[in-house]
């Protein structure tokens, strides 16, 4: 089965080619091939996500895509990623065309992975009943297997986990981090404590304390367990940093 990628190019034209030839394609930082349109009755949310590992927007067709995207930025093994970048089209066991957006394309590492989050009915158009999802995941891991990629097919968080990523999210941008503060809530927190009890410790102004915390949390210099709710009693310890 033939897998064709249609994506945007380094000079913002649309080109369509075999997906064997995107091995080297950085499609990670290349413009949306497609974007979702509002319409009357749509029940997905379109939202904008503000990746900190890049510094821009990168968009996600429903909550469900904001929470992967979250999960990405949130990743440190990803240095880059944005949001429908490749559209890949290929010929189903019916005879009828079919085509997958993919919801983010992510450098990780030495590594390039195409995100997909199942089932969305938003991600196959074609005439005729779609495909199930066995057969797109199929079709992704053959396009995937030509192209050298990895699929990242997300898995829903825990609404624990969710909330606390939310959480420490809001304090992502680097306008929360002063590396004099972070030394000192890192020498605060070098022996796990009660997050309440280290940021008392640590002595700094009480207005940007815990936003410079939330900021090391969220960059992960400071750790604690993401699947147990985030209280001024939770058990957080230092785990990197600046030297």
């Amino acid at each position: 089965m033939q897998v064709e990628a249609e994506f945007v190019d380094g000079r913002g034209r649309h080109v369509t080619v075999p997906v064997s030839r995107l091995a080297d394609e950085p499609l990670e930082e290349r413009a949306p091939v497609w974007q979702p349109a509002a319409y009357r009755g749509r029940v997905a949310i379109a939202t904008w996500w503000w990746a900190a590992s890049t510094g821009k927007l990168v968009g996600c067709s429903s909550l469900e895509r904001q929470r992967a995207a979250v999960e990405l930025d949130f990743d440190r093994g990803v240095t880059c990623f944005s949001s429908w970048p490749v559209q890949l089209s290929w010929t189903g066991l019916d005879g009828v065309e079919r085509t997958v957006v993919a919801d983010f394309v992510a450098r990780n590492g030495a590594a390039r992975e195409l995100v997909v989050c199942p089932p969305g009915n938003h991600l196959t158009r074609g005439t005729g009943s779609g495909p199930g999802w066995p057969e797109v995941q199929e079709m992704l891991d053959r396009a995937c297997g030509q192209a050298g990629w990895r699929l990242r097919v997300p898995q829903p968080a825990s609404a624990v986990r969710a909330a606390n990523l939310l959480r420490a999210a809001q304090f992502r941008h680097p306008r929360h981090h002063d590396t004099a503060a972070a030394r000192t809530l890192l020498a605060a927190f070098a022996r796990p404590r009660p997050l309440q009890e280290g940021v008392a410790a640590a002595g700094l102004p009480q207005a940007c304390a815990l936003a410079r915390t939330y900021h090391l949390l969220w960059r992960q210099w400071l750790r604690f367990d993401w699947e147990t709710p985030l209280l001024p009693t939770s058990t957080v310890a230092a785990c990197g940093g600046p030297r």
